[in-house]
């Protein structure tokens, strides 16, 4: 017996009509997938900490290895996660993670592009001045987990970071100051990343990114239905978007993986990260991805 189609009320988890588009995104992008599994092996392989037969180079500290490590690592866990969303028809949801994407690998590639050390200080200054901020929060909220965070650790860190932009800048600037004048912030690394193909991507989508994940395209998606007491749901899994989410993801993790072999192995991805590189200008010349700034 044929199921009764029904609307998808706002309330509602998932309409099977839903899960029988998942499939058929999948095919259709086959070749995007394709290029999506591809990437992400070759950016497991590279990771120096688990490829065989790959050696670090001593050109940079053993902290800033470990600093852009852990920022790569994040960007792979994100990559993985867009292609899942991507794959299970969540399409617009991975441009959330794909904002993240967007802000760790600008942190990554102005650390790694030069002033290692310096721009590492920075970004680590930076961070602990935020993470103060959100454990106090939690703690305002929260009482319990006083007991539980270990407050002093953060505190340090504050001090520290104070200490350090007041070094950097004059003695007498305010907290308000540091936060708002001199602190890291993934829009400031981004104008100052060299990467064309980076800084082109960002350009392009980063505003209706921030749209989506502040939640300000919300008219797009939700529409009233004839029964004025009934609010219908239109954000089903779509086709349109697949590619051009997973292109933007692709371009991010690759971008990475470029920096990061370049700066930190021995060994040489030379030719696997060309070739990648060659399709990933394709699949930009096919969805017309304009230059930053192109009208």
């Amino acid at each position: 017996m044929k199921r009764k189609k029904k609307p998808l009320k706002i309330y509602d988890i998932i309409d099977f009509k839903e899960e029988d588009a998942i499939p058929s995104i999948s095919a259709k992008h086959k070749s995007s997938f394709d290029l999506a599994i591809k990437i992400l092996h070759l950016a497991y392989d590279i990771f120096p900490f688990r490829a065989k037969g790959k050696k670090t180079k001593k050109s940079v500290s053993s902290r800033v290895k470990n600093g852009l490590l852990a920022l790569y690592t994040q960007l792979f866990r994100l990559y993985r996660a867009t292609i899942i969303l991507c794959r299970s028809g969540c399409d617009t949801e991975s441009f959330i993670l794909l904002r993240s994407m967007l802000d760790v690998v600008s942190y990554l590639l102005y650390i790694a592009e030069k002033d290692h050390d310096a721009r590492l200080e920075h970004y680590l200054h930076s961070r602990a001045l935020s993470d103060v901020v959100a454990v106090r929060s939690g703690i305002s909220a929260f009482p319990s987990w006083e007991n539980i965070i270990n407050v002093k650790w953060f505190e340090d860190r504050e001090k520290e970071a104070i200490k350090y932009f007041k070094g950097e800048h004059r003695e007498d600037v305010s907290i308000e100051d540091i936060k708002k004048k001199y602190t890291l912030r993934p829009d400031l690394c981004a104008g100052k990343v060299e990467n064309k193909m980076f800084v082109k991507h960002y350009a392009t989508f980063h505003r209706y990114a921030s749209s989506i994940t502040h939640g300000e395209n919300l008219l797009e998606y939700i529409k009233p239905s004839t029964n004025s007491d009934v609010i219908l749901l239109t954000s089903g899994p779509t086709d349109k978007g697949v590619s051009f989410y997973l292109l933007h993801a692709m371009v991010f993790i690759i971008c990475a993986m470029d920096r990061i072999n370049d700066l930190i192995l021995e060994t040489s991805c030379e030719a696997e990260i060309g070739h990648l590189f060659k399709e990933l200008e394709a699949f930009v010349k096919e969805y017309n991805i304009k230059e930053a700034g192109e009208k």
